[in-house]
């Protein structure tokens, strides 16, 4: 802050919540994994189906900015994959990145192929990563009561942290 600005920027919470063993309370984007493997090309397919809780409390704000990342071990190539998705050969991940989710659009579908080198199974667990902008998961609000100062900009933001998907 210097003191020929006209502005300070302030953030005056940042919390984390943690809900182990609830479901989907406030979850706003689940995702079912699931993983198949073919012996006789050895190709594995992946398949990921995301749907938006319109139940969730940062509805109707859409999820943003998303991040669907798995690590494919054993894998030599992608082969394919709809909507296109990037492959990291040096990490052995794919990552889909979307604009966003939300009402009018709960539902997606991402799918990718791999050339395997040998069965792995199952891959890693997949991870989400999104912003949601104008909500909080706690429903927390702000109000200054300051004739002296004034909020010309309140800005909520959920970033999700790590959220994580196990395959069926």
């Amino acid at each position: 802050w210097s003191s020929n600005s006209e502005f300070v920027v302030l953030n005056l919470i940042k919390y984390e919540i943690k809900q182990p063993n609830t479901p989907q309370l406030a979850v706003p984007l689940v995702l079912n994994c699931s993983w198949a493997f073919d012996e006789q090309t050895s190709q594995g397919q992946m398949e990921v189906n995301l749907n938006y809780q319109k139940s969730s409390v940062l509805a109707p704000n859409p999820v943003e900015r998303i991040q669907i990342i798995s690590p494919v071990p054993d894998c030599t190539a992608m082969a394919s994959s709809q909507p296109q998705a990037m492959w990291n050969a040096s990490t052995g991940r794919v990552t889909w990145q979307l604009n966003e989710i939300g009402l009018g659009h709960e539902q997606g579908k991402l799918n990718a192929t791999f050339q395997l080198k040998k069965s792995p199974g199952r891959p890693c667990p997949v991870a989400a990563v999104f912003v949601c902008e104008g909500r909080t998961l706690s429903r927390i609000g702000f109000h200054m009561n300051a004739s002296f100062y004034r909020i010309s900009l309140l800005k909520k933001q959920v970033i999700s942290g790590k959220y994580v998907f196990e395959y069926t």
